[in-house]
């Protein structure tokens, strides 16, 4: 019995070893990623419950919106947490980790994410770079494809690849973790000759609609259990929905949300077609610059309640984005 019980906690004491041994072999292997969405590293840099605002979606909020110029316009603390062809169902169990260290007014996410299919290619980024605990377990076997589940619950089998490059990566992301200047945000600066609306190509299929729309009313549902304002909403681009999707997915979303379309306000936010995108659907950063503002506008009408924010910080990102800006051509 004795020889047992002597086994078995050797045993137990082996598989830890082993998983903290693939834990920071994990956490040094996976590529480091500071933009281009699913910024886990540098959101959880942020104080604690020191934003006001987060942002959720796809390409089209981690490249549209500035939050040091939402901070300059409106006062509001934010940062974006969107990911690359963020599904809704990645969107939910984003919002979920993000409020564990947040407590913020209102989330503000990019909708038309509820017409991709129920997975994208990009869920080895969007569920590779979230923190361990339940929501990344939920949003791999829920959210992500089966194929793709072996990698998430064991990245050394996605970035095995990598080993040989193993002397020379950067140990020092193991105890090193710094805000991020941009707070999410991807600065484009590229400018796209355009010449008109397109209509963006959607392969329709109901019953994957249906189950996008459930998880919208799911992240509304959550939104209003925990006290903060559920905000979706259409970025303005050139590549549009048709008009009767539109006018289903409004139709479809919960009533206890706000929405607002902006591609309807096009004109009084003042983008310019000949200088303020990068392709036909993202903003380079004069029209994410544009867009920022008008946003900070409308957050301002909300209501929302500012927390004390901490002024050196966003001043310097607000002068990185200058800064950024002064570079281009």
């Amino acid at each position: 019995m004795k020889r047992w019980k002597k086994d078995f906690w050797a045993g137990i004491a082996l598989v830890l070893v082993l998983s903290i041994f693939c834990g920071v072999l994990s956490a040094v292997m996976i590529p480091p990623r500071k933009d281009y969405g699913s910024v886990w590293n540098a959101y959880l840099a942020e104080k604690d419950d020191s934003l006001d605002v987060l942002y959720f979606g796809s390409s089209l909020s981690y490249c549209d919106i500035v939050p040091a110029v939402v901070w300059q316009k409106s006062g509001y603390a934010s940062f974006v947490m969107a990911g690359p062809e963020q599904t809704p169902a990645m969107t939910y169990y984003y919002l979920r980790e993000t409020l564990k260290t947040q407590t913020p007014q209102a989330v503000f996410i990019e909708i038309t994410g509820v017409f991709f299919s129920r997975y994208t290619n990009f869920t080895k980024v969007n569920v590779g770079y979230m923190p361990w605990g339940l929501n990344r377990l939920a949003a791999t076997f829920r959210a992500s494809e089966p194929s793709q589940r072996l990698g998430l619950m064991f990245p050394l089998y996605n970035y095995h690849d990598r080993w040989a490059d193993l002397p020379n990566m950067d140990w020092t992301v193991l105890w090193e973790n710094t805000p991020d200047n941009m707070a999410g945000y991807t600065f484009l600066s590229d400018i796209a000759k355009l010449d008109g609306i397109r209509t963006r190509p959607v392969e329709f299929d109901q019953v994957t609609y249906d189950d996008n729309i459930g998880w919208l009313h799911k992240i509304a549902d959550y939104c209003t259990k925990k006290g903060v304002k559920t905000v979706f909403y259409i970025s303005p681009s050139y590549y549009r929905l048709e008009e009767s999707y539109l006018t289903m997915l409004e139709s479809d979303l919960p009533d206890n949300a706000v929405f607002r379309d902006f591609n309807a306000e096009f004109d009084s936010i003042g983008l310019d077609p000949t200088a303020d995108f990068y392709d036909y659907m993202h903003f380079n950063w004069r029209g994410a610059e544009k867009f920022s503002a008008a946003l900070a506008n409308w957050m301002n009408a909300l209501n929302l309640t500012s927390s004390p924010a901490d002024s050196t910080l966003w001043q310097d990102r607000l002068t990185a984005f200058e800064e950024k800006k002064e570079v281009q051509p």
